[in-house]
């Protein structure tokens, strides 16, 4: 799996799904439910439409991932340098999530929650 330490947030956009982008050209798409704390510990949930959330999560543009984690039992997990948190859960009906790289990687969160992941294009 990919390593997301060190990239700046740019963008984060909401719709049908919650979709953040970074400095290095790395996209992160939330289409299933999650949660984000903030650095005060408040924390907002959603079912999977990120139409009210996005704006919520608006604040992280500026901030820098300090740690990221993949895995098919906790799902994904996003930590920035000021303890903000996202996390996606697997979902056992649907894509939770996607990552996808500058130079085409994408790993996704099958329905289940099995993590596939393909490599950039030679």
């Amino acid at each position: 799996m990919t390593d997301l330490t060190g990239q700046q947030i740019t963008r984060v956009t909401g719709g049908g799904q919650l979709t953040i982008h970074t400095d290095g050209g790395w996209i992160i798409t939330i289409e299933s439910g999650f949660a984000y704390t903030a650095l005060d510990g408040g924390t907002l949930r959603s079912s999977g439409d990120a139409s009210d959330a996005a704006s919520a999560l608006a604040n992280l543009t500026g901030e820098t991932i300090q740690a990221s984690r993949m895995d098919e039992t906790d799902g994904l997990t996003i930590t920035t340098t000021t303890g903000a948190t996202v996390t996606a859960p697997p979902d056992p009906d649907h894509e939770a999530w996607n990552v996808t790289g500058p130079r085409g990687q994408r790993f996704v969160s099958t329905p289940g929650g099995e993590l596939t992941d393909w490599d950039a294009p030679a």
